[in-house]
């Protein structure tokens, strides 16, 4: 069994919305140009704030489908959580009344399904949701 260094992760403060993901990159001390240390997998995991859930996935769905910064790598899944209603909007079937555009958004990118639930009595101070947890594994072709 052969174990990898892995960079201890380093703080990037500032908007997750205004970010430069090459910030990200250049954190982990990860050149995408060098072959050897190019990232080959990416694993986003995330409690996001339910204020800029929606805004932050489209940002990052953005991102995936032009290879962009951490979604360079060609194995690149998210897993994250959302206010309960947002969830059910991701994975919504075709058939759904839930279904919407972020749902064809998502899924002509990644493949999305719901994790499990997480009540809100389990957050302090309780919010007046319910939060699910999502995973979205990038599709090797965009079906858009």
């Amino acid at each position: 069994m052969r174990c990898t260094r892995v960079p201890a992760p380093q703080p990037i403060l500032g908007d997750i919305l205004e970010v430069d993901h090459s910030r990200i990159i250049e954190a982990l001390d990860i050149s995408p140009s060098n072959a050897d240390q190019a990232i080959k997998k990416v694993h986003v995991i995330g409690n996001l704030p339910f204020n800029i859930a929606t805004p932050l996935l489209i940002k990052w769905l953005y991102q995936i489908y032009r290879h962009e910064g951490v979604f360079e790598c060609p194995d690149a899944s998210l897993t994250l959580m959302f206010q309960k209603e947002v969830s059910r909007r991701i994975v919504a079937p075709p058939s759904s009344p839930e279904r919407s555009r972020l749902s064809i958004m998502t899924q002509s990118l990644c493949r999305a399904r719901e994790i499990y639930t997480v009540r809100s009595s389990s957050f302090v101070p309780r919010p007046k949701v319910d939060a699910s947890v999502v995973q979205l594994e990038r599709l090797d072709e965009p079906i858009l």
